[in-house]
């Protein structure tokens, strides 16, 4: 499929097999075209308006530290010093025409994982994050209600957050919105404390990820008529390659 976004996910399983008709099962409830026939040769594979969907098992464990580093890095894992106990995993792959269906999908793709086997965590290697399978479930329930409600994407499950203390003030950068094809913000030395610095960040991804925004060096951002952050583009402080940064004024 041609100007196609992708997105990859691993479900960490607590044991050796993946029981991939109840994830078909489950999707199909959900009103996605997936059905028991989507199931062959230990795949689950559905195509539909665009979109894919493929999801296997791999009869090990993720190779190299990544999943520990990310358990440290990751807001969404409450104990960083106890590591998932899983034994396989599954490759939870999706694709749609933008970052955003790639990634929507993505997550009731691994709801479904969660709802009907027995997983251990759900790790997003883009953005550092290991995340709990409750803490996962929570959020996509509450940002894809069953009801008529309004969506409201789990930016939580896509982009990660880290803070960094220290002499010159405290920053906060994210990890993940190159996934969507956006540069990495990093807000630095700053006097504020990391709620503030959160809830500033979470808007900016926020919307730069909802309107597919990349914002550009000697342009300025805010949130009122009179708010006006100037905005640069330079190599990361903390980041690898060029990362946007903003200087942050309340």
């Amino acid at each position: 499929m041609e100007n196609t976004f992708s997105k990859l996910n691993f479900g960490l399983l607590k044991g050796s097999s993946l029981d991939l008709l109840a994830v078909a099962e489950y999707l199909s409830a959900k009103e996605l075209p997936v059905t028991k026939d989507s199931v062959s040769d230990g795949v689950l594979l559905a195509e539909f308006e665009g979109m894919m969907i493929s999801v296997a098992l791999v009869e090990a464990q993720i190779p190299g530290d990544e999943v520990e580093r990310a358990m440290h890095a990751s807001l969404l894992w409450r104990d960083a010093e106890q590591p998932p106990v899983y034994q396989s995993h599954a490759l939870v792959y999706t694709s749609g025409a933008t970052a955003l269906q790639a990634q929507t999908i993505n997550s009731m793709v691994c709801m479904a994982l969660i709802a009907t086997n027995d997983v251990a965590a759900i790790y997003n290697g883009d953005a550092v994050l290991l995340i709990e399978p409750e803490i996962y479930a929570d959020m996509v329930t509450a940002a894809f209600p069953d009801d008529e409600q309004e969506a409201q994407y789990p930016l939580m499950l896509w982009v990660n957050f880290g803070f960094i203390p220290d002499d010159r003030g405290n920053s906060v950068i994210t990890f993940g919105l190159k996934q969507f094809g956006l540069r990495e913000i990093e807000i630095l030395f700053t006097s504020y404390d990391n709620e503030t610095l959160f809830n500033f960040i979470y808007d900016i991804v926020s919307y730069v990820v909802d309107n597919n925004v990349q914002l550009q060096d000697g342009e300025t951002i805010g949130f009122s008529e009179e708010q006006k952050l100037a905005i640069t583009v330079s190599p990361g402080t903390f980041i690898d390659g060029e990362s946007i940064k903003i200087e942050l004024v309340l």
